[in-house]
């Protein structure tokens, strides 16, 4: 016969307990920074004692103090593109302007600083191609006289496509209309007046009013129908981040590192409003009104603690991401380095969780480009060279990948055996199976459908 009996026994174990706001400030992390705003703007909503903090506060910026003699960044090599609906290669550059300026300004400027100048400048392009107002900091940011900034700018302004750098639109038009000595400098500026008030006024009385010539004055408006008006309209930009402000960016620096930091203005800032709390506190007698204040109080502490704290982390996995991968920002030919969510997360010293949410939906904006941070991680793949297992990045194979195709002959395209071969002779040794893989995620076509495709545009070219 069974007996039960019942006892009393103590024994201790460790349970990890998070709290709400513990939950809170993770999830701060992963927030993209159109979703932590608009949760700042809830919480300023709800929580009195919080205030808007003024855009003059800004954090400190971080420096990768680490040895390079590259020259800086260089402009991305332009691959043939497919078309991924119906695996017909579509051929067509996608080079971006940030790309085409950097091919520029490695030819136009062989001083290293004045290069650095260059590229600063470059980052004060707004979408259009045209300089943002605070494109002087650059002085301060390089530690470099304005004077040689402004002879930098003065050289950059030449640069194609015709009107970039210029502070204006009227500038870009005055510049365009000189180059193509179309219209005399004494009567470029009248013309511009006139054409400005034409929002408001005919032709005829425009004319009548600045006493030009009606004729001259049409043929001006002519001239400028076939003027660049937003001097950057002409180059590829990613629809999925064009309206995307980046968190991060990274700059070349003197001595050949990169300057890390964050973007100021696109990170929401908070203040406790201590002297309200105060005020509030010594006239406050009930105790669930004294309760209601201090969690409120607790509360914005607690977010303002959360922010600062986001923003230290994403700089500082920012900055071991660009350390980690400075060869591939220093110079178009490199590739991205292997890179994994444990590998930064062991230099930062954080958990790869934290990495993993810090840059998810985070952006980085380089003299290469922008780029989302999650983007920069790629993962190895065992190859041989010379013989020896060693790893490289998937990024790098695709890469070669693309290479040899865009350079294929157009009469036999090579086949997924012929592609694996000439890899194997570079020194990856990647099976057949995985060019195929790597096909379909890069959208290339089979060697049959490029064949037909090459055929087909032979005809139409006749």
């Amino acid at each position: 016969m069974m007996r039960h009996e019942q006892n009393i026994s103590v024994r201790q174990t460790a349970e990890l307990f998070m709290t709400p706001r513990l939950q809170q400030a993770i999830a701060l992390l992963q927030l993209s920074t159109t979703e932590l705003k608009k949760f700042i703007d809830q919480q300023l909503l709800e929580n009195p004692l919080l205030l808007q903090e003024p855009d003059d506060s800004t954090y400190e910026q971080c420096t990768d103090e680490y040895d390079s003699n590259a020259d800086g960044a260089e402009a991305f090599d332009a691959y043939a593109s497919f078309n991924n609906g119906n695996q017909i290669p579509i051929w067509k550059s996608k080079k971006t302007l940030s790309e085409y300026l950097a091919e520029q300004i490695h030819v136009s400027f062989k001083n290293k600083t004045d290069q650095l100048i260059a590229f600063e400048l470059m980052m004060h392009l707004d979408e259009n191609g045209f300089l943002d107002s605070s494109w002087q900091d650059t002085a301060s940011v390089l530690k470099v006289s304005l004077n040689h900034v402004e002879a930098v700018l003065s050289v950059l302004q030449k640069f194609d496509p015709p009107g970039i750098f210029s502070r204006s639109l009227s500038q870009a038009l005055k510049r365009q209309l000189m180059e193509k000595n179309v219209i005399t400098k004494n009567q470029l500026d009248p013309m511009l007046k006139a054409f400005q008030e034409l929002q408001t006024s005919t032709i005829t009385d425009v004319a009548k009013r600045a006493k030009i010539n009606i004729n001259d004055f049409q043929d001006f408006l002519g001239h400028l129908r076939r003027l660049q008006f937003r001097p950057a309209q002409a180059f590829v930009q990613d629809e999925s981040i064009a309206n995307i402000v980046h968190d991060v960016s990274a700059r070349p620096h003197i001595g050949g590192a990169f300057a890390v930091s964050l973007n100021t203005q696109n990170q929401p800032r908070v203040l406790v409003n201590s002297q309200y709390y105060h005020d509030i506190k010594s006239k406050v007698d009930r105790a669930e009104d004294l309760s209601y204040l201090r969690e409120k109080f607790t509360s914005a502490n607690w977010l303002v603690q959360s922010l600062h704290k986001r923003a230290i982390t994403l700089l500082q996995v920012s900055s071991e991401i660009v350390h980690w991968q400075h060869s591939f920002f220093e110079s178009s030919s490199n590739s991205l380095k292997p890179m994994t969510l444990k590998d930064i997360a062991e230099v930062a010293g954080l958990h790869e969780s934290t990495v993993s949410r810090i840059t998810t939906h985070k952006f980085i904006q380089t003299p290469r480009g922008m780029f989302e941070l999650k983007a920069l991680f790629v993962t190895s793949i065992g190859v041989r060279r010379n013989a020896q297992l060693k790893s490289a990045s998937s990024n790098e194979i695709q890469n070669a990948l693309k290479q040899i195709i865009t350079e294929e002959p157009k009469i036999t395209p090579l086949s997924d055996e012929d592609l694996a071969g000439i890899l194997q002779s570079k020194g990856l040794n990647v099976a057949r199976r995985t060019i195929a893989k790597y096909r379909t995620i890069l959208g290339i076509a089979s060697s049959s459908d490029r064949k037909r495709h090459y055929t087909m545009k032979s005809i139409l070219q006749r």
